[in-house]
């Protein structure tokens, strides 16, 4: 019996923070996220800080 796990693609988690404000953590996290679904990545974004400028953002180019 043969795995199926080569066939899988697995997912990958990249997590960026910093408790100091103003550091540039949402844009860097939407950059980062818009390259990598131009490349043809699915992306989805979710901004935990009290503003929730990302929340749910999904990119799919």
């Amino acid at each position: 019996m043969q795995s199926r796990r080569k066939d899988r693609k697995l997912s990958k988690i990249i997590s960026l923070f910093n408790n100091k404000g103003g550091v540039s953590k949402t844009t860097t996290t939407f950059n980062l996220g818009w390259m990598l679904a131009e490349k043809g990545h699915k992306v989805v974004i979710v901004d935990a800080d009290p503003q929730y400028n990302l929340t749910g953002m999904i990119l799919d180019l």
